[in-house]
């Protein structure tokens, strides 16, 4: 649970949390006791910041590709009440 934890106003952009959650499905936090876990992300999220910056934005721009577009008008889907 400590990978989903984010401070308020500071969100963690999305293609950093695919890269914590793959290295999470890939066992490589196994061995890292509960109270690291927070200094693991941090200590990731800095190597791909300073080391793999092309690959980060290649994942953001893959992951803007895969969001639904909102309509111009109305902004996206109209919800109606069933009375």
């Amino acid at each position: 649970m400590e990978l989903f934890k984010q401070n308020q106003y500071a969100p963690i952009p999305i293609e950093i949390q695919a890269a914590v959650l793959w290295a999470m499905q890939n066992n490589l936090l196994d061995d890292v006791p509960v109270d690291k876990v927070k200094d693991f992300q941090a200590k990731l999220t800095e190597f791909l910041t300073t080391r793999k910056a092309d690959l980060l934005k290649k994942s953001a721009r893959e992951s803007d590709q895969r969001r639904p577009r909102r309509r111009a008008e109305g902004g996206g889907h109209r919800i109606q009440a069933v009375v």
